[in-house]
């Protein structure tokens, strides 16, 4: 083989690599680009409560929302968590919603191990078709989306938020976009 076919050979595999790598990097902005678009305004979603009842985005009519995507066995979601449950008080105007990918029984130990099934504005549901991962973006645990009360996303949160964080937000939406 010549040096010369080599090299065509060479610059034919490297524009190759380029072209793949160009269109997955574009494959990604436009899945970003969606997912911003569809977490704007609150999704329609049905998840199913620990005692298997429905619970959809029906149910958070007329009401500050805030989505949060968790593990129980994630340190930093047993820390948001428990910041969660210490200012449950502070957090009445605002329904609470905890999603999990996780099995039932393993999210109701969780909830009574943290006193979680006694709170009247929070609510643990379980995730089992993984839609906050592909349909909200949610690849990180936790992470949450706030919504107002009308619907609309006042942020989206990757990682640890403290309640103080969620509700200057909430109280003050156009400082927080």
């Amino acid at each position: 083989m010549s040096k010369l076919t080599l090299k065509y050979i060479l610059l034919a595999v490297v524009g190759l690599v380029l072209f793949y790598l160009s269109y997955g990097i574009a494959q990604r902005f436009q899945q970003k680009k969606a997912i911003s678009e569809h977490i704007a305004h609150l999704p329609t979603f049905e998840f199913r409560d620990l005692d298997n009842k429905l619970f959809s985005s029906k149910n958070l009519a007329s009401q500050p929302v805030w989505l949060l995507y968790f593990n129980t066995e994630c340190e930093f979601c047993q820390i948001e968590i428990i910041d969660i449950q210490q200012h449950i008080s502070q957090l009445s105007s605002i329904r609470v919603v905890l999603v999990s990918s996780e099995k039932v029984s393993t999210l109701k130990k969780f909830s009574h191990q943290y006193g979680l099934d006694t709170l009247q504005n929070l609510v643990i549901v379980q995730d089992s078709t993984h839609f906050c991962v592909t349909n909200l973006g949610m690849t990180t645990t936790p992470s949450s989306l706030l919504y107002a009360t009308n619907g609309q996303l006042i942020k989206k949160y990757s990682g640890k938020v403290k309640v103080e964080t969620i509700i200057n937000d909430q109280k003050n939406p156009k400082t927080s976009l």
